[in-house]
């Protein structure tokens, strides 16, 4: 019994085929990785249409970030005042993320009050933390 041997049509059919299969998954994938919910987040990172809310939140995550690596700057290179200094910076570090959590929370909860006392006081904080950070050892 002999094998079949494709003709050159079904060879062309079956190639097209598996390029149509191989450009529909790429489109689906690329049609899925552009709305990505970090896209999403950074856009709007509370999940709500509120922009005044999102300015807010955002501001203030950026303020946090910045006292993060003024202050880990700081430490690493050892120019911290002092390690009481430094206990109650990373004190007020964690109460800037612990704040910044009730601001995502008050915000899904649309209590813009709320977030509005949260942002006051991450930005409070953070400054407080990055000019600590920078003060020369004694």
């Amino acid at each position: 019994m002999k094998s079949k041997i494709p003709n050159e049509a079904e060879a062309t059919r079956t190639r097209d085929f598996i390029l149509l299969v191989f450009w529909m998954i790429l489109g689906v994938f690329l049609a899925t990785v552009a709305t990505s919910p970090a896209e999403t987040m950074h856009k709007n990172p509370v999940g709500i249409g509120d922009p005044w809310s999102n300015k807010k939140i955002i501001e203030a995550r950026n303020a946090v970030e910045l006292a993060w690596e003024v202050y880990h700057h700081a430490a690493l290179g050892g120019t911290l005042a002092s390690p009481s200094i430094q206990t109650q910076l990373e004190s007020n570090l964690h109460e800037c993320r612990h704040l910044l959590a009730e601001a995502y929370t008050a915000a899904e909860n649309r209590d813009w009050k709320q977030v509005g006392r949260f942002h006051q006081q991450i930005l409070t904080l953070s400054h407080h933390v990055v000019e600590a950070s920078q003060e020369p050892k004694r």
